[in-house]
């Protein structure tokens, strides 16, 4: 745990202060780590289903975070029943800025935007 502890004062020291903070946790009682048990096993007995299962769910999280969504003219339903929301190009009267961040420009538009 210290050494967690200090990579994370090392990424604030470099990156500076995080604008958000999140929690992930894993359930040994998900269904995915219950189905690959076997008859009368635990999650405790196999506790690297558990540790992939987690791994799993995390690298979904982060590659759902990483990308932008995409731009569209008008707000529609998606195939999971989720709203996918209008995000409107510059080109259609969107908006875009440069955040300067040390020594670069992140270029930035409604792609980014979190309705």
């Amino acid at each position: 745990m210290h050494e967690y502890a200090q990579d994370a004062i090392a990424y604030v020291r470099l990156y500076g202060c995080p604008d958000l903070f999140f929690t992930f946790t894993c359930n040994p009682a998900w269904d995915d780590n219950q189905q690959l048990l076997l008859h009368e096993q635990s999650p405790v007995d196999r506790h690297g289903i558990t540790a992939r299962v987690f791994r799993q769910k995390l690298k979904s999280l982060m590659d759902l975070m990483r990308y932008p969504g995409a731009l569209i003219s008008n707000t529609v339903t998606g195939t999971d029943g989720y709203p996918l929301y209008r995000r409107r190009s510059a080109d259609e009267g969107g908006k875009s800025a440069t955040i300067k961040m040390r020594n670069s420009g992140i270029k930035v538009d409604n792609r980014w935007v979190v309705p």
